[in-house]
């Protein structure tokens, strides 16, 4: 009986058409340290975890690291980390995971040397296989770098949003410190706007207790005007009258109605002694009424003199009988001065029952009559006087046309 020959497997092949083996530093490879150094020199250079990922993938598609040793880069990049933002560990975690599969399925490939569909007689579509699968590896290869560039464009618009936030945010404190300046300028300029009113509210105050003054003052002023006017006007109408004739003088025959004229006081013996006397020594002057007869009121020849007037009740008539007939147009009663107690207030001229004028004698002198009245008697009534219990007549005038005229 023959015996049978027996053959062992072949070994298994690697992803390029021959197994490969641990590597060692005689073929030239890295070890898994030699990778992990690699790994680490890498990371702490900061190089970007993507590149490297990428980089790992080449190196093993192009056969110049083995299985063994891309998972130790990708244990390496683990372990060892990477500087940067979240996004870049993404990326480093990306990376280790395309390795770690990469070498699954090249270990996968290689350990299924005893499928009879993978003998030497398939050795085409392994190698077809393999192409297929470093094409995929070129593949991720470029997606990486165009992540990592998407990436690295993320991170300057990132930038570019924190450089814009942080000048608004140092635009906004710039705005609150000129919105504050501003505040206090405003709050400055609101007390100094306060302060000018008061001021102004004063001034006009003052100008208006000022103003107040004056126009009292004024008034006052006027008041007096009035007065002076009035003194003036009665003056006046005095030397108007001065200038026509005084029918109510004795010269031109003018008499007293004795029927029609109140009683004079101070005509008495005693009364008249007593002024005989004072006029004969001048040691003394009789108080009270004077002893002049009525027939003082017509006398124009002399000036007033002080006492030299008819004495009468503080109210009653005189009488003047006119030579002739009178258009009677004005008629006036004199006085030695103003504000004497004696002096005549209240007048009334009549002509029988017709009254020619009413007026206060102590203001005015004389008044005129309107319409002017034809006539030859004039009753003076005296119907008060500043205040004593006796009046003191001085003159009488009346003034106007003869009939003949």
């Amino acid at each position: 009986m023959a015996t049978k020959e027996t053959h062992s497997p072949p070994p298994p092949k690697s992803a390029r058409g021959t197994v490969k083996r641990a590597a060692s530093p005689g073929d030239g490879l890295r070890t898994p340290a030699q990778t992990a150094a690699s790994a680490k020199k890498a990371a702490a250079t900061g190089r970007d975890p993507a590149q490297i990922a990428a980089s790992a993938a080449a190196s093993f598609a192009s056969g110049s690291t083995s299985v063994a040793d891309e998972i130790a880069r990708a244990e390496a990049m683990a372990k060892a980390g990477f500087p940067g933002t979240g996004v870049n560990y993404g990326l480093a975690a990306g990376g280790v995971l395309l390795g770690l599969g990469f070498a699954a399925v090249v270990f996968l490939l290689a350990s299924s040397g005893n499928d009879p569909r993978l003998s030497s007689g398939d050795a085409g579509s392994l190698g077809s296989l393999l192409a297929e699968v470093r094409d995929e590896m070129k593949t991720g290869q470029a997606q990486l770098v165009l992540l990592s560039s998407q990436v690295g464009s993320l991170e300057s618009s990132v930038a570019s949003s924190e450089a814009a936030m942080s000048s608004t945010q140092a635009m906004v404190q710039e705005m609150k410190e000129s919105n504050k300046a501003l505040t206090q300028d405003l709050q400055a300029q609101q007390t100094a706007l306060a302060g000018r009113v008061d001021d102004i509210s004063s001034s006009v105050n003052r100008v208006e207790r000022s103003a107040n003054a004056s126009v009292a003052e004024l008034r006052k002023q006027i008041a007096d005007l009035e007065v002076q006017m009035k003194h003036l006007t009665s003056k006046a109408e005095g030397r108007a009258l001065d200038k026509s004739v005084d029918w109510a003088t004795l010269g031109v025959g003018a008499r007293i109605d004795y029927g029609e004229t109140v009683a004079g006081i101070g005509r008495d013996f005693s009364r008249r002694l007593a002024w005989s006397v004072s006029d004969y020594t001048g040691f003394f002057r009789p108080e009270g009424s004077y002893p002049w007869p009525v027939e003082v009121v017509l006398e124009k020849h002399l000036l007033l003199t002080p006492g030299r007037c008819f004495s009468m009740p503080a109210s009653g008539n005189v009488t003047v009988r006119l030579p002739l007939k009178i258009r009677v147009d004005t008629v006036g009663l004199e006085h030695i001065t103003t504000e004497v107690k004696s002096q005549p207030k209240d007048v009334r001229a009549i002509s029988g029952d017709y009254v020619l004028a009413d007026w206060d004698a102590s203001l005015k002198t004389s008044v005129r009559v309107e319409p002017a009245r034809l006539t030859d008697r004039v009753t003076f009534q005296i119907n008060s006087n500043l205040g004593l219990d006796f009046t003191c007549v001085y003159r009488l005038n009346v003034h106007g046309a003869p009939l003949s005229r």
